[in-house]
């Protein structure tokens, strides 16, 4: 209650705080706004005051201006008029003007001559000898509309001391105190003089937040409020007394509260010792229990009396749904069953879940989960696996892997779960997440079928060299054993791996090509997804590394065959690049490169300016038709071939033939 109390001070100690701020922020910005419409409006108030050494008129409504600005606010202390050009500031209170030097408030003065509407933070002011200073925050406006020719700014001292007086009024006499601070924790303005321009971080240090002994003692203090003014880019910090109190009555309970608080050690003490005794009762229960579940598990029960076995199982299994996690180590790493138990423990706490822990053969870890589905939703397991798996990495990088049976709803299926978990072992591999539920196998497992057409091709582009295609080829081949749409074994992927292996060396065998089989590496007996990735990335890219290095030499030779080859073809109408892909074995998009290296322009390009050559021949030699000189060139329909003709050569066919028939200098 003490405490509810406390917090109750403290709220409306933080609403005393943010009345006092918006009263200043009121105050001030009224201020603004009255000096505002008056340079935006009073146009003549410049011209006045230059014409005040030639006439006194001018003199007294300069001075008469300038008064009326100050009666506008109560807080107005005092006002000048500055001119940057004579330097020289014009008191409104005394009538009269002052050099810059002689001015009471030197601080004004360059900020004044900026020339820029902005103010000077507060700070103590004595306007004439043995009068009392006084704490002033100045505003500087220049005149906007002669600003540019005269340079002349209104300087407006606001009395901060008569405005904490007024918006304070009697919460001064009850101890509090309003501190004004800047950005960077500086104290611009207090009632105390004496901490001006300390650290409010030091003043902070001396109050302290109340302890609960200080509550339950009832003592006195100090809290603190705190805002921030958007409009002045000012912090206000509010230091106000408390002392929390609460009715006699209850310290007349203080004997009960005792007696209660005895007889609970009492208990605990108690419950304590009585676990200690019952320790070695409960550890032979607990060994006999897991014993028990290991039988059920395994379906191995070493007492015919199954049926009832089940019956006291189902006793220890209160909840409706029941569901068995398998955590195995990749490389059946030693104390892996003894570590996963510890940590299965604390999160077993931390997510109030019933599980049964149990080390099986091999670094095995199977738990019997135990849960009402309303509360264990889908997001609750995710979350459990994840963090299962984050806290095992800590202690074996990447060596759990988890495999969740279907949802069972009787003891007696648990035998099936736990065949469940183990089939799901054997894709390993597939485990993207090292996470594999049962129901993600059903209707996707199949028999792998080798992918040999992938692997003529990585075959066709390692044996010439392309290692664009390889790669392409490469990432072809493992994205089918890895993430295809249906789930392959181990040994399967492990198998095909294998198979592609060997059927490279073969064919590479015939090559005039040495390649050290024993500096190859080689796929471990558990491999992981990256491992197998790697293994097959690195195995293609040393013996393409091999073969480019080979084939350097027999580039050119090859690249002059492909050309000789479109030389005696290009004129067949079913002439196109898969053709030459195929007559020499070679990636379609490989060999495109390779002519457009060799001849400067694309495939159809290239072929295009052949059968135009051709064509133009044919039109000044022969009398032949277009359609007849189209098809002898190549092109099936002879309204394309004009098309390409005119694109090429500007003109049709026709038009060739007239223009350039019996002329020997007809263009190339």
């Amino acid at each position: 209650m003490k405490s509810v109390s406390y917090q109750q001070l403290q709220t409306a100690g933080e609403s005393i705080a943010v009345q006092a701020t918006d009263s200043f922020e009121f105050a001030i910005m009224q201020i603004w706004e009255q000096i505002n419409t008056t340079v935006i409006y009073d146009n003549e108030l410049t011209l006045l005051a230059q014409e005040r050494y030639q006439n006194s008129v001018s003199a007294q409504e300069v001075y008469s201006r300038l008064r009326n600005i100050k009666l506008g606010s109560p807080y107005i202390t005092a006002v000048y008029l500055y001119s940057q050009k004579e330097d020289r500031f014009l008191d409104a209170d005394k009538g009269c003007s002052y050099l810059s030097e002689d001015f009471l408030d030197p601080a004004i003065h360059d900020t004044a001559s900026s020339r820029y509407i902005t103010s000077v933070p507060p700070h103590l002011v004595r306007f004439s000898h043995g009068e009392e200073t006084v704490l002033c925050y100045t505003l500087v406006v220049p005149l906007l509309h002669y600003a540019a020719q005269t340079g002349f700014s209104l300087c407006i001292q606001i009395d901060l001391d008569k405005l904490y007086a007024d918006i304070l009024g009697d919460k001064q006499s009850n101890g509090m105190e309003l501190y004004l601070c800047s950005k960077d924790g500086i104290v611009l303005a207090a009632q105390d003089r004496s901490v001006l321009g300390e650290k409010l971080a030091e003043l902070e240090e001396k109050l302290t937040e109340p302890s609960p002994l200080d509550l339950i003692l009832g003592r006195k203090g100090m809290m603190w409020a705190k805002t921030w003014s958007e409009e002045l880019n000012w912090y206000f910090y509010m230091q106000m007394p408390y002392e929390v109190k609460i009715p006699d009555i209850f310290n007349t309970y203080a004997i009960l509260w005792g007696i209660l608080l005895a007889a609970s050690v009492i208990i605990v003490i108690a419950y304590i010792l009585l676990n200690f005794l019952m320790r070695p009762f409960h550890e032979a229960v607990l060994e006999l229990n897991e014993k028990h579940l290991k039988e059920l598990l395994t379906d191995s029960f070493s007492n015919p009396d199954t049926l009832e076995k089940m019956g006291s199982f189902k006793e220890i299994f209160p909840c409706p749904c029941l569901q068995i996690i398998v955590m195995d180590s990749l490389h059946n790493l030693e104390d892996f069953s003894r570590s996963s138990l510890s940590v299965i423990e604390a999160l077993k706490d931390r997510y109030s879940l019933k599980i049964f822990p149990m080390s099986m053969a091999g670094n095995r870890i199977a738990l019997i989960c135990n849960y009402d589905q309303k509360i264990w939703t889908t997001d609750t397991e995710n979350a459990f696996l994840r963090q299962l798996l984050t806290d095992m990495d800590c202690l074996y990088p990447g060596e759990a892997y988890l495999a969740l049976s279907l949802q069972k709803t009787n003891v007696s299926q648990l035998p099936l779960a736990y065949k469940e978990c183990e089939e799901i072992q054997n894709y390993k591999l597939y485990m993207k997440n090292r996470i594999l539920h049962y129901k993600e196998l059903a209707g996707k497992r199949l028999t792998l079928s080798y992918p040999t057409e992938l692997e003529k091709q990585l075959i066709n582009n390692l044996l010439v060299g392309n290692q664009e295609g390889c790669a392409l080829y490469t990432e072809k081949f493992i994205t089918y054993l890895l993430d295809n749409e249906a789930i392959f074994l181990d040994n399967q992927i492990a198998n095909a791996i294998f198979q592609m292996q060997n059927e490279i060396l073969r064919r590479i065998s015939s090559l005039p090509l040495s390649v050290n089989t024993v500096s190859l590496a080689t796929l471990p007996e558990k491999p992981t997804r990256n491992e197998v990735r790697d293994f097959v990335e690195e195995f293609i890219c040393y013996l393409s590394d091999k073969i480019v290095k080979k084939n350097e030499k027999n580039e050119s030779l090859l690249n002059q065959s492909i050309l000789e080859y479109i030389d005696a073809h290009f004129v067949d109408e079913s002439f196109n690049l898969n053709q030459i892909s195929y007559q020499f074995n070679l990636n379609r998009n490989y060999l495109a490169k390779l002519i457009k290296e060799e001849t400067g322009q694309s495939f159809n390009e290239y072929i295009n300016q052949r059968k135009i050559a051709v064509a133009k021949d044919l039109l000044l030699s022969t009398k032949l038709s277009i359609e007849e000189i189209a098809h002898q060139t190549g092109f099936s329909y002879s309204h394309y071939f004009i098309k390409i003709f005119k694109s090429r050569e500007g003109i049709t066919p026709g038009q060739y033939r007239d223009t350039y028939s019996g002329n020997r200098n007809a263009p190339e």
